[in-house]
Parts: C-alpha cells; structure tokens; sequence
C-alpha cells in the first residue's frame, strides 16, 4: 500500500459563462501574473485545443512552464511537474494558483 498526502488549495472564486482562455488570461492579469505554469491532464492536451487556446491567450506568460500530467498517482510523472514548478520558482516565480 502507498503512503502520501494530497493538499488542496482553497478556492477563491469559480468563473463561468465565459471562455476559458479569457478566463484565465484575465485572472492573471488582475494578479500581476509574470508567469503562467499550466497543468493538464492528457486528454484535455491530445483531445481538445483548451490548452492551446489558454497557451495562446496568455502570449509570453505561458512560456515559462507547461507540463502535461496524466495522473498525480503516476508518480513519475508528478515528479516530473514538480520538477518544473521547482525550476520556475527558481526562476523567479513567487506564487502558483491553480486555475481549472
């Protein structure tokens, strides 16, 4: 049997009516969003153009980071997304807020 802790992160706000890219794109703004890290299961990346219309939407922001994770009990691959959320705080990243 595996061991572990999931935390989530509180929920400020739900928007909806609206799409998604726009969303998103106006969240980051209203935060003063330097950059944007995207996390997105598989089949929202191979099967629909969502993320392609957020990557799009945020222009330059979205080129800090973007890693595709199927499932977080897929431990390498989580592993490889955190990672990356590693280097881009490293990089100078001051927060994540999760946005789905």
């Amino acid at each position: 049997m595996r061991a572990g802790e999931i935390v989530f992160t509180g929920m400020e706000r739900v928007v909806f009516g609206r799409p998604a890219a726009k969303a998103v794109a106006d969240a980051a703004d209203r935060l003063g969003a330097k950059r944007v890290f995207i996390l997105a299961g598989k089949t929202l990346n191979r099967h629909t153009d969502a993320v392609r219309q957020i990557t799009e939407a945020l222009g330059q922001l979205s080129q800090a980071a973007q890693q595709t994770v199927d499932s977080l009990r897929q431990s390498s691959l989580a592993l490889d997304g955190l990672n990356q959320v590693s280097s881009a705080l490293s990089g100078g990243v001051s927060r994540f807020k999760l946005v789905a």
